[in-house]
């Protein structure tokens, strides 16, 4: 079974960190770069979960997070992440999981 990160064409090199599985297939690399500039678990854990969480759970109806240059729009069925002038859509749930997922191989 595909873990969310690989349904998203990521997939964790132990010497190269995260990359595009199929580099000729760029649909998710500002998902890539959202992650690539991530720079403590803390951010993910303390951070990026509760608000995403807060989404999720109803609390607030639309948040932003941001790693670097690049931001994610929450609501509670999809994240939007930006950066330059692209837009990738992702299930807020797969969003979660992924950085849980990143947060395990990176750290």
């Amino acid at each position: 079974m595909k873990s969310t990160i690989e349904k998203y064409n990521l997939e964790y090199d132990r010497t190269k960190g995260l990359i595009l599985k199929d580099g000729s297939n760029k649909k998710y690399e500002d998902l890539l770069y959202f992650l690539y500039q991530i720079q403590w678990l803390e951010e993910i854990e303390d951070h990026f979960i509760p608000e995403i969480e807060k989404v999720l759970n109803g609390e607030i109806i639309l948040d932003s997070i941001c790693s670097g240059t690049v931001c994610a729009t929450l609501e509670k069925d999809i994240t939007k992440v930006e950066w330059q002038t692209r837009i990738t859509e992702v299930p807020t749930l797969d969003f979660k999981r992924i950085l849980m997922e990143y947060s395990k191989m990176r750290w």
